[in-house]
């Protein structure tokens, strides 16, 4: 293939309400020459499951490693290749990705990337309501404090002294 410099970068954003990140992976020609046959690939972190990915133009393929196959690149062209992982815990992940194709490139040194994305802690909940007596037929508010970014947490209510029944309120 022709003499060419085809570089990749990489970003990732996070998405707190459902503990996914999101990585777009670009592949640009920096010219002199049109870019053949461009491949840009992407390995999902340690931690992490695929969901789901997309390119801007081409196909697709694969999960480990996520592949598009963009076809020729122009000089000054771009595609983009966007991936996106559940994470499985709240340590930081690093999403690698490269470049390749039929054409030798001029510039070897910009044909890989990474971006690393730190999740933020689960949603734990900080605070318990405290406790009372309440008169049957009586509106009550219990409220809770909570932190952290993502996950669900959820109380169940009971009757009785704490501890000693398993009737949940409502039954």
């Amino acid at each position: 293939g022709a003499n060419t410099d085809v570089q990749v970068g990489i970003t990732g954003v996070t998405h707190t309400t459902c503990n996914q990140v999101r990585y777009t992976v670009t592949a640009q020609n920096n010219g002199p020459a049109v870019a053949k046959a461009v491949e840009a690939s992407f390995t999902l972190p340690a931690n992490s499951s695929y969901v789901s990915a997309t390119s801007s133009q081409g196909s697709v393929a694969g999960t480990a490693p996520v592949i598009a196959s963009f076809g020729d690149l122009a000089v000054s062209g771009t595609a983009t290749l966007t991936v996106t992982v559940q994470a499985t815990n709240t340590n930081s992940l690093t999403g690698n990705a490269s470049v390749s194709g039929d054409f030798t490139d001029t510039n070897s040194g910009n044909d890989t990337g990474s971006s690393i994305v730190t999740q933020p802690a689960a949603l734990a909940i900080t605070t318990d309501p405290t406790g009372g007596t309440y008169l049957n037929g009586s509106s009550v508010t219990l409220s809770v404090a909570t932190s952290g970014g993502w996950g669900t947490k959820s109380y169940q209510w009971y009757r009785g002294s704490s501890g000693t029944t398993t009737t949940p309120v409502g039954i």
